[in-house]
């Protein structure tokens, strides 16, 4: 095992490998936030080009899907019951949901009428959670499987390069699936935030 990591080829492929891995887990990213900011940028743009030619109903609407789509897009729910909810709590506490989370336990985010709170303890949620957790698990092994392969099969002629691509995209996926489903330390943590909520305010939007 010392000897497998003492092996100058390997640190020499991982040199060659990292520089060229970066530029490509960039360029995934700008296509996922051009690929979320799609239908905004699409309503503005009608909205730049043919506002002379809209009448009031028309510009009313456009401005109400604009509004609607930046919300989707913030909350990372389309449900508008769900992404009033998770508007109000996150402009009133510190709780900051990054729109892919949001989109994952907005549904559980309830209201008694007094206080807002996560249904994590719900069957529906812990299933989701271990559902995912498996997942992240499964892309892991499969990652470190790639990874491992190509790392034992340096300096041969059929180099698999493409295995380290496709190694990063296990590990990054493993990842997401692991961060979507908070734990139940991080969701009682909400709760207790959610617990100072005045839901006056929210009684009165209804």
């Amino acid at each position: 095992m010392i000897n497998f990591f003492l092996n100058e080829a390997i640190w020499k492929t991982l040199g060659t490998v990292i520089p060229v891995m970066a530029p490509v887990i960039r360029g995934l990213w700008l296509f996922y936030v051009r690929m979320k900011e799609g239908p905004i940028y699409k309503l503005k743009k009608m909205d730049n080009e043919y506002k002379n030619y809209l009448g009031e109903e028309e510009r009313t609407l456009l401005k109400k899907r604009i509004r609607a789509a930046i919300g989707t897009r913030l909350c990372g729910v389309s449900n508008p019951l769900v992404k009033r909810r998770l508007m109000y709590v996150q402009n009133r506490t510190d709780i900051h949901l990054p729109s892919p989370i949001a989109g994952h336990i907005g549904k559980f985010l309830e209201e008694d009428g007094k206080r807002f709170y996560f249904k994590f303890t719900s069957k529906a949620f812990r299933r989701k959670r271990l559902l995912y957790r498996f997942f992240g698990a499964v892309y892991f092994i499969y990652g470190v499987m790639f990874f491992a392969t190509f790392l034992l099969r340096v300096g041969e002629n059929t180099h698999p390069w493409w295995m380290v691509p496709v190694s990063s995209l296990f590990f990054i996926f493993a990842i997401i699936f692991f961060i979507l489903t908070p734990s139940d330390k991080a969701m009682q943590g909400m709760n207790g935030k959610l617990l100072n909520i005045d839901m006056s305010a929210y009684r009165k939007r209804e």
